[in-house]
């Protein structure tokens, strides 16, 4: 079984029982791994990307809006610093080899303007219907 992480996002109340199963996961996750209560907007796509141990982990990426907590993250000796970057900056960071999942962060953070700016941005409710 391939390991699935869910990054953050739900619009209102959910109506299906099973669309909430994944919402909250999605939800859960976010806080657990980054210590922020988010509630989910919408859905920005399914990235497939490799761990450092070289296993496949499937990322389904949403957008959220913070609801509140505190932003952490599991430190390691591959993290050195959190903080906010451009999408140029995120650029530079992987052309220097900096990212370990550097085309994949750029990616996500494209398609999310591309559907933005298209008026293409899925609810994450209806995009978990319609992948169901």
């Amino acid at each position: 079984m391939k390991k699935i992480h869910k990054r953050g996002v739900n619009q209102g109340e959910v109506s299906n029982p099973q669309t909430q199963i994944y919402i909250h996961a999605a939800t859960r996750e976010t806080e657990q791994e980054a210590g922020l209560i988010v509630v989910p907007n919408y859905f920005i796509g399914i990235y497939t990307t490799l761990s450092k141990n070289r296993n496949v982990i499937h990322i389904v990426a949403v957008s959220a809006d913070i609801q509140s907590g505190c932003f952490r993250t599991k430190r390691d000796e591959e993290i050195g610093e959190v903080k906010p970057y451009t999408l140029e900056d995120l650029r530079l960071l992987e052309r220097d080899g900096k990212l370990r999942t550097g085309h994949y962060n750029i990616r996500v953070v494209e398609d999310f303007i591309r559907q933005r700016e298209r008026k293409e941005l899925v609810l994450v409710e209806k995009a978990i219907i319609q992948i169901r």
